[in-house]
């Protein structure tokens, strides 16, 4: 199975679930190591919500 941006959906662990549809986010790098981060839909809903409350709020530009 394919997103509609092309990458694979897999069945695998993801969001403390196994057995369900995931998608590959990404690299998370802890302590110079990196692993690999899969989520579900309604997780990536969910960090998708809270990134653009994160994005939405008012905050001062670093220079």
């Amino acid at each position: 199975m394919w997103t509609s941006t092309g990458s694979p959906v897999t069945a695998g662990s993801g969001c403390e679930r196994t057995g369900v549809p995931v998608i590959w986010l990404g690299p998370l790098q802890w302590d110079g190591r990196p692993a690999p981060v899969y989520s579900c839909k309604p997780c990536l809903d969910r960090l998708k919500a809270r990134a653009l409350a994160y994005f939405m709020q008012r905050r001062p530009v670093a220079v």
